[in-house]
């Protein structure tokens, strides 16, 4: 009657390779791209390049670029860079910075323990609309900035601010 005890070895290892299979494959297709600049860093979507962007009015100033989640919205952009200071009020120096109208701006807001301000900006000749993130470091206020064109921004928008809360600083 007894016939010993039921072995689930090779079912077993059956599952545990088809889990790795599908863990690597979601990774190769979800996981960011990570850049490291100068005292910061963020993760911008998966498979997106980050160059840098030869400005001489803004030194060290990278873009990104690539595609966007769902492949039929396009191409997304984004863009960072530091801005060394003294003592500042954190919206008007960024606006001072970008040369642009922030619009619903958030203030109060921390990312990585740190003062934060969240805004959006457009650029009209171009079409594309930024959310953008501002973290105060002690020297420095680190700027970070994803867009799409405006007609699809709103989907992208979740996906953005997920972006833009990756920003990571230090000294």
């Amino acid at each position: 009657m007894a016939e010993g005890p039921i072995s689930f070895g090779k079912p077993l290892a059956i599952l545990v390779i088809l889990g790795c299979a599908g863990a690597g494959y979601w990774a190769y297709k979800n996981w960011p791209a990570h850049y490291e600049g100068a005292g910061w860093s963020v993760d911008w979507p998966n498979k997106w390049e980050t160059s840098d962007a030869n400005d001489s009015s803004r030194p060290g100033k990278v873009i990104s670029h690539g595609n966007l989640k769902m492949e039929e919205h396009g191409p997304g952009v984004g863009w960072g860079w530091v801005n060394y200071h003294g003592a500042i009020h954190l919206p008007s120096f960024t606006e001072e910075k970008l040369g642009y109208a922030l619009e619903k701006v958030e203030t109060g807001t921390d990312i990585d323990n740190k003062t934060a301000l969240i805004f959006e900006y457009e650029e009209p000749d171009k079409n594309f609309r930024f959310l953008c993130a501002s973290v105060e470091r002690v020297d420095a206020v680190v700027m970070v900035a994803i867009g799409c064109n405006k007609a699809y921004f709103e989907d992208n928008r979740a996906h953005f601010m997920k972006v833009i809360k990756s920003v990571k600083c230090s000294r």
